[in-house]
């Protein structure tokens, strides 16, 4: 099996068999039980849809992986089967990435005659421009899962740009910097 070749059960999903949680696909209820990778997982609690479930117990401090990679470190012990948010787990993101507004200068006035653009004219005489897929990830922990995608789509060689925007923000944010993050990404 791949690395990010998901682990489908009823009612949950382990994205990579090497995760230490699953994602519940459906509200589970305390008791319900799960086979998930070859294993039966009982849910603790009540874990809402979306939410994480524990496949294997956390201690304080341990790294929890999702998508193949650490999403956070667990603040409080985790059994098997618990719901683990962020009342249990902390984010993993730490320092910050250096960027910088560089604007294009504006264009002089008056080129319209010799304007040009990147475009092809059609059967008809009309004119199209290049398409493009973008990824954009949610969240930083499927940042290379957003490249392998843009990769594996650009190599059907179909369109003209495949590209994938991938960030270190999400996975663990709350409040206003999760708001800031989705406000990125919606402007794009």
């Amino acid at each position: 099996m791949s690395k990010f070749a998901a682990v489908m059960a009823s009612g949950a999903v382990q994205i990579a068999p090497g995760d230490s949680v699953a994602v519940a696909l459906c509200d589970l209820g305390a008791g319900e039980k799960l086979a998930i990778g070859g294993r039966i997982v009982v849910a603790n609690q009540p874990i809402p849809k979306g939410h994480k479930l524990a496949m294997a117990p956390h201690q304080v401090g341990d790294r929890v992986v999702k998508y193949g990679f650490p999403i956070g470190s667990v603040t409080a012990a985790i059994a098997t089967g618990d719901h683990v948010h962020s009342h249990n787990l902390t984010t993993a993101l730490s320092g910050e990435a250096a960027y910088a507004y560089s604007p294009e200068p504006e264009a002089t006035q008056g080129m319209a005659s010799t304007a040009t653009f990147s475009g092809f004219v059609r059967a008809d005489g009309r004119v199209g421009t290049r398409n493009e897929i973008w990824v954009l990830p949610t969240v930083g922990c499927v940042a290379r899962t957003a490249q392998k995608i843009a990769a594996a789509a650009q190599a059907q060689g179909s369109i003209a740009g495949i590209h994938a925007f991938g960030h270190p923000h999400g996975c663990s944010q709350l409040g206003g910097d999760l708001d800031g993050t989705r406000a990125i990404l919606a402007a794009l």
